[in-house]
């Protein structure tokens, strides 16, 4: 008997155990194995598969248990876990469903770099996975983390379709976010790179398949009021990313639908915290240029979501699928703080947490909408590359409400925001002020 650390970072003992109970039965009847390397926990971990023999985890670092004998379990248990009595027992709590195992999945993570998907590879790797990047720059800091890094664009159809090999799912974060910019910068990166993704994944036989989308994908400029996924596409859009982001989301779910691959969408909206290169800065800038008004009264309902539990729903979708899980399959789902808040009072909380002033003025929504649209054509007209300082979705946005159940999220993939709202914009207020005297 000897000691080994998993990729999990437990430490664990090994033994080579005779086939004993039930589980131990089957598995043997499944793979005609009369022994096999097993690790038994000494104690209770969440993401073991648990019965009444213990709990036991297979390590790939383990060099008495091939490669390819441990892909055959893993197959076994992810096939057979939804559908096998011997597992209803222990699988009714998420803490006991079979992420079979920690070490043996590779993921390809694109964006690793950007905000939410620097948070994922850093849980993904907590919790015992290797995580694959692909992103445009070099972070050294999560390639000292465990990151294997490969530096390019996922709008390289070769360069995706080589770094997904041996990977056994692909969770896209990689994004053209904002409100202005040509067509063909969104489209080739919010859709045409997700084809190269989904031909990667039938060519190198990779079944899971998580896609960063966003709420915006349902948003025609009107409120949107508590809404649930069964809300449709507007007929109409307001600026290129939500429409290049939809059709990237329509695209996986066909191939869910298809079978091509197992797939969700997650959406996501507006996702902050200590770090956040987008929402926060965007505000504040705005404020101190001078540029800032409240559109409408302010009293219009937002949602929000820390990029903890943004990212937690994705690792939650990946487990799910990974396993096998139908229900979770070719679904998309909102994934907030499921804690709407007033939108002027959000915008407030950031300033005043900078300690910055809170603009006084106030324009009506009509008004700011009208401004957005004759801004948008003046520089569409002149050529400009720089963003308007007022657009149609931008005032939209402002003034209506948008924020949504996250009912699905809970019931399917067993989401549930952990973040405390007020102890991170405490945790804040040092960078926040920061960036504000900066």
């Amino acid at each position: 008997m000897r000691s080994v650390t998993s990729a999990a970072r437990v430490t664990w003992r090994t033994e080579t155990k005779e086939w004993n109970g039930p589980l131990s039965q089957w598995l043997a009847a499944s793979t005609g194995w009369k022994t096999m390397p097993l690790f038994r926990c000494e104690e209770a971990l969440p993401g073991t598969v648990c019965c009444q023999e213990d709990c036991y985890l297979v390590d790939m670092q383990d060099r008495r248990l091939p490669r390819s004998a441990a892909r055959k379990l893993l197959t076994l248990l992810a096939e057979t876990a939804q559908r096998s009595h011997l597992f209803q027992n222990f699988l009714t709590s998420n803490s006991l469903q079979p992420r079979i195992i920690a070490s043996m999945a590779t993921v390809l993570l694109t964006g690793f770099g950007g905000f939410l998907g620097s948070e994922i590879a850093r849980q993904l790797l907590a919790a015992g996975y290797q995580v694959r990047g692909i992103a445009r720059n070099e972070y050294p800091e999560l390639e000292a983390a465990g990151v294997e890094t490969v530096q390019g664009s996922i709008s390289d159809r070769d360069l995706v379709l080589e770094a997904t090999q041996g990977c056994d799912a692909i969770i896209n974060t990689a994004a053209k976010a904002g409100v202005w910019g040509k067509w063909p910068e969104y489209y080739g990166i919010n859709t045409l790179a997700v084809s190269h993704l989904l031909e990667a994944a039938q060519q190198n036989k990779i079944q899971t398949f998580v896609q960063t989308s966003s709420p915006s994908v349902t948003f025609d400029g009107k409120d949107q009021s508590g809404i649930d996924e069964t809300a449709p596409y507007p007929e109409k859009w307001l600026c290129f990313y939500p429409q290049t982001k939809a059709l990237a989301e329509r695209a996986v779910l066909e191939a869910a639908k298809t079978g091509q691959v197992r797939a969700c969408a997650l959406r996501p909206h507006l996702i902050w915290g200590k770090g956040d290169p987008h929402l926060f800065p965007r505000v504040i800038s705005r404020t101190l240029a001078g540029r800032l008004r409240r559109v409408g009264d302010g009293r219009n309902v937002i949602d929000v979501v820390h990029v903890r539990n943004a990212a937690r729903s994705h690792v939650l979708a990946f487990e799910k699928l990974l396993a096998g899980d139908k229900d979770v399959n070719g679904q998309v789902f909102f994934i907030t703080d499921g804690q709407p808040v007033a939108c002027w009072d959000w915008i407030s909380k950031i300033l005043t947490t900078a300690g910055v002033e809170v603009p006084q003025k106030s324009i009506s929504f009509s008004a700011a909408y009208g401004i957005g649209a004759a801004l948008e054509a003046t520089y569409w007209m002149l050529g400009k590359k720089n963003e308007p300082p007022m657009t149609r979705f931008v005032a939209a946005q402002l003034a209506q409400d948008h924020y949504f159940s996250i009912g699905k999220a809970r019931n399917l993939l067993g989401y549930d925001p952990q973040v405390d709202i007020e102890s991170e914009f405490a945790g804040c207020k040092e960078w926040l002020a920061g960036m504000a005297n900066g």
